[in-house]
């Protein structure tokens, strides 16, 4: 999962000029007395604030933390436990925002699929209307096995058909 950056009005700003003004300060202190060492520092002040505010990590094969990273988050409306059904099969996802895709990631007490990446899920310019990748896990191979199209037919409902088959993906959790 990648880090994201959430700065959080004022709060952030302050997060902002301590992590930088800190480092500064001692970089100066030092960099009197020793030339070489201000780089050093310099390249803290500015690597710092990416690394330590922000991060939102979740170990995507932990049920109990997924649903504490949605609960405690600003989520989107397609973030959340979904439940996959393909005929008899069904599958527990956990959707997940990434940059502008959802990832919709087993959850499974099968440790063999658990955490696997099945869905990439596109939004498109016209409402209610997705791109759906979906993908394989045989073994240690994943392998994409088709691109669909999906309607959110009602919220907390995605119906999609592949391989002339309908498919259908129920939002399970939050209820928002």
């Amino acid at each position: 999962m990648d880090i994201t950056l959430e700065w959080e009005g004022i709060s952030g700003i302050i997060k902002i000029l301590l992590s930088f003004s800190i480092p500064l300060i001692i970089g100066f202190i030092i960099g009197r007395k020793k030339k070489k060492m201000i780089k050093k520092l310099l390249l803290i002040l500015f690597c710092l604030p990416m690394i330590g505010f922000g991060q939102n990590k979740v170990d995507l094969k932990s049920e109990s933390e997924i649903e504490n990273y949605l609960n405690s988050s600003n989520i989107d409306f397609l973030e959340g436990i979904w439940y996959f059904t393909l005929g008899d099969i069904g599958k527990k996802l956990a959707i997940i925002k990434h940059k502008y895709q959802y990832r919709g990631t087993v959850m499974d007490d099968n440790n063999d699929i658990n955490g696997f990446k099945m869905l990439n899920i596109t939004t498109t310019h016209i409402d209610n209307i997705f791109i759906i990748e979906i993908f394989d896990k045989i073994g240690d191979i994943i392998k994409k096995i088709g691109t669909t199209e999906g309607i959110m037919k009602e919220p907390g409902l995605i119906e999609l058909n592949f391989k002339s088959k309908e498919i259908k993906i129920h939002k399970v959790f939050p209820e928002k």
